[in-house]
């Protein structure tokens, strides 16, 4: 078992606060102390910073990557030119649907089901809708999938997991 820190939830009172503001007064910091270092010395640090100044990090720039940098970027390109990476040409694309996860079904899916302008259970128009599975299965069956509003996908999986009614007779 882990021991609090023995002032956690404490007031201080204003004397205390002062005394212990005396007592840190002069105190370097933890990460200041000791002199083996010589970045620690400030004429060090001054030179460090004076030659650092203008120049570009490189872990910023994300040339540490080689990938990112510009002719390998150009040679990347000019290989991938006139391959279309989408769906089944896409080298990560997986042939068994058993395999997928479910945010990869419902990816897959939203390729293939025309979205709809408005929720199949509330008969609303709304521009936002989700993809959902009917029964949960997540098969690769058209029509097991529906578009619905956000409001009523929560209603639907909540009422869904506690298995004690469906929302309409409909689903």
């Amino acid at each position: 078992m882990r021991k609090e820190h023995g002032n956690k939830g404490r007031k201080l009172s204003e004397e205390t606060k002062r005394k212990i503001s005396e007592a840190q007064k002069g105190r370097k910091n933890y990460w200041m102390i000791g002199d083996k270092n010589p970045a620690k010395r400030l004429e060090v640090r001054k030179k460090i910073s004076k030659a650092k100044k203008g120049k570009k990090r490189p872990d910023m720039v994300g040339y540490k990557n080689p990938a990112k940098k510009p002719e390998v970027r150009e040679k990347i390109s000019e290989a991938l030119k006139g391959i279309n990476h989408v769906r089944e040409n896409n080298p990560s694309w997986k042939e068994n649907w058993n395999n997928l996860s479910i945010q990869q079904k419902h990816n897959r899916m939203r390729y293939v089901i025309h979205k709809t302008d408005y929720c199949w259970i509330c008969k609303k128009k709304i521009k936002k809708l989700h993809l959902a599975n009917k029964d949960h299965r997540y098969r690769n069956c058209l029509e097991d999938w529906y578009w619905i509003c956000p409001k009523c996908h929560k209603i639907y999986d909540i009422n869904y997991n506690n298995k004690n009614y469906h929302l309409y007779n409909k689903i």
